[in-house]
């Protein structure tokens, strides 16, 4: 095993600020937070935690929107040992409860925007003793604002291989699970970060997507905190609809956006000008999440200039696999594997298959998970012979690049054959008007076909689509019916929630027209 610089998370922040004091490290609305500032806030909420109780191992669950406030409390219940629980922000107040219980989390710290789920938690998770807020709340809470920014805790002793954090997978394919990564884990996929991208403390990082996410978290703040990089970190997505965000970007002058598909898919359709491009100062943008189509890349390019590469990644991996270097970016593809990753496909009889072979993408290396929280069976199903197993079905082609087919779950069987989604959501995305598509499989008698669920603009031909469709997909491949809808269900991470999406369908609460 590789030995790191550092054996804890936060020693990425605190390194820091012994490097830049004084530099600006986050842009939030009109404040500008120093390294230093930063730095003193985690340290308050160290002192508010052990004053209360805390001590390493215990877990903390983290309820809160994007803002400084969400990397005071992730970095400050760090320097404990406390082990982090990002929590989805999307969350009913039952499912919050839920995940606390799972983990028995014993510290809640949160804002009053939550006021609601806080009442459920604090009725339904027994393990729960102490609530945080960092302000005088209408609810029953420790006011962390009350703390000192001066050091008044004893420094546990962390290892690398210490427990971090517990994040709770979003659920697409079945219940969430507790994903356990570890100090290790993390720093590893950092460097991991830093190597692939290039950083240096020049950059500025638009973050945009919920910081309790794991590639939010992960591409967004660790890794450019192993760069010396600052944020310009918006409090939501919607944030970038309004004025303000011109000004941001004309005047703060973020160097790399990282995003998800549904992201760029819209900024892919916008009309654009010579004033547009020069709002847009990116030298690169990233995109993962969710697989990318080929046709979303080549229109943002079209409109922008700017390089959009794909990356691949899960959760259980800390979360990034892969990244297209800048430089040698291949289309189609979801790059070459990060610093400490080693990757392979196997068969379904876990024998290792030539490249250009489609089977099981399998990775080992620093920063696989622990394993899943409390669930033993799981873990060993997901972690065999040493390799975690994604569940997702690719190959790898002769210069190492990973090319993501499907999910393996989400496969078509057709007459026999496999049918796999993502190759129709594909051809579906080049013809003109489709702004988002889905595929899944629906039972026909004795066998099962697809069935695709569309979006549209003003712009998308109902009569063309059938022939367009019939040119570039073999027979067994074509949709059976093509639904045009208003809406497809999204994670909160901007995946499309196909389990969401079949279940409704199987409840017949998805309203469209048949188009085919």
């Amino acid at each position: 095993m590789e030995n790191f610089e550092f054996s804890s998370v936060s020693q990425l922040l605190t390194k820091n600020l012994e490097r830049f004091p004084r530099k600006t490290y986050i842009f939030f609305n009109k404040e500008r937070i120093s390294y230093r500032k930063t730095c003193e806030e985690a340290v308050r909420v160290a002192n508010a935690l052990a004053a209360n109780g805390a001590k390493q191992g215990d877990r903390a669950a983290i309820l809160i929107s994007n803002s400084p406030e969400f990397l005071y409390a992730y970095f400050g219940a760090a320097l404990l040992g406390v082990i982090t629980v990002p929590i989805n922000t999307f969350l009913s107040g039952r499912e919050v409860a839920v995940n606390l219980n799972d983990c028995e989390a014993r510290f809640f710290i949160t804002t009053e925007e939550f006021e609601k789920a806080v009442y459920i938690v604090k009725s339904e998770v027994r393990s729960l003793e102490h609530i945080f807020t960092f302000k005088d709340v209408e609810f029953t809470s420790i006011n962390i604002s009350h703390y000192s920014t001066v050091k008044d805790y004893t420094e546990p002793v962390i290892t690398l291989d210490d427990l971090a954090s517990l994040v709770y997978t979003s659920g697409t394919t079945g219940a969430s699970k507790g994903v356990m990564l570890t100090h290790r884990n993390l720093i590893a996929n950092a460097y991991g970060f830093k190597y692939k991208l290039n950083t240096t403390p020049e950059h500025r990082i638009l973050t945009i997507l919920p910081l309790f996410h794991a590639y939010t978290f992960m591409t967004c703040i660790l890794g450019p905190l192993e760069g010396g990089c600052s944020i310009i970190l918006l409090a939501n997505v919607n944030d970038a609809k309004k004025k303000s965000f011109k000004r941001q970007l004309l005047f703060l002058r973020p160097t790399i956006l990282l995003g998800v598909p549904q992201l760029f898919a819209a900024f892919a359709r916008m009309e654009t000008n010579f004033i547009t491009k020069l709002l847009f100062p990116f030298r690169y943008c990233v995109s993962g999440g969710a697989p990318l189509a080929q046709e979303i890349c080549n229109k943002f390019y079209s409109n922008f200039g700017i390089p959009l590469l794909e990356g691949y990644g899960l959760t259980e991996a800390s979360p990034v696999v892969s990244f297209n270097p800048r430089y040698r970016s291949k289309a189609g593809t979801a790059g070459t594997p990060f610093l400490y990753v080693e990757v392979k496909v196997v068969d379904e009889n876990d024998n290792t298959l030539p490249i250009n072979t489609k089977g099981e993408l399998c990775i080992r290396g620093e920063t696989v998970m622990k394993g899943y929280w409390n669930k033993p069976e799981e873990t060993a199903q997901a972690l065999k012979n040493g390799w975690l197993h994604t569940a997702d079905a690719a190959f790898i082609d002769e210069e190492g690049y990973i090319v993501i087919v499907d999910r393996i779950k989400d496969m078509i069987i057709s007459k026999g054959m496999n049918v796999y989604p993502r190759e129709i959501e594909d051809i579906l995305y080049k013809y003109p008007g489709i702004q988002l598509a889905a595929v899944i499989g629906i039972k026909v008698k004795n066998d099962e076909t697809a069935a695709a669920y569309i979006t549209v603009d003003e712009t998308y031909n109902e009569g063309g689509v059938k022939e367009y469709l019939k040119e570039n997909l073999a027979a067994y491949k074509l949709p059976k019916q093509i639904i045009i809808t208003d809406e497809i269900p999204l994670t909160s991470s901007g995946k499309i929630a196909k389990q969401t999406l079949k279940e409704l369908v199987n409840k017949g609460k998805i309203t469209g027209r048949l188009n085919l």
